[in-house]
């Protein structure tokens, strides 16, 4: 029998906007982290910052290789983009960027570690993990 689960908590109140979903799948285990694409694109353009961009997932999203050519589109190296996330911090990041952005700041660092959580519960369970854009 085939198990899905949705958390679609970062995405309620943007329905009709774009998306990005976060989508772990082991055997017949599928489960799904939806997210406004407004949150997961400011959180990786902040990261830009004091980031390396060079390979992973900051990589794909500036050259908008990865999810927006191919979807879904597989991330591999989860141990990576998990530590990323986990690593986000709004005090490393210029307050002109912040300013702009500011609306949607507070809520940032939930989103990441909600990501982290979830590319972790995916490493631990040996799930593949896909992001697909909508």
């Amino acid at each position: 029998m085939d198990k899905k689960e949705t958390n679609s908590i970062y995405y309620l109140g943007f329905e009709g906007y774009p998306e990005i979903d976060l989508i772990s799948k082991n055997n017949m285990d599928i489960k799904t982290l939806k997210l406004w694409v407004g949150y997961f694109e400011t959180i990786l353009d902040l990261m830009s910052q004091y980031e390396d961009i060079e390979g992973g997932i900051l990589y794909e999203y500036y050259l908008h290789n990865g999810w927006y050519e191919e979807s879904p589109w597989e991330l591999k190296n989860l141990e990576s983009a998990i530590q990323l996330f986990k690593d986000f911090n709004l005090e490393q990041i210029d307050e002109k960027m912040l300013q702009e952005s500011s609306s949607i700041v507070p809520i940032l660092p939930k989103v990441a570690c909600e990501i982290a959580d979830f590319l972790e519960q995916a490493l631990s369970s040996k799930s593949e993990v896909y992001i697909c854009y909508d």
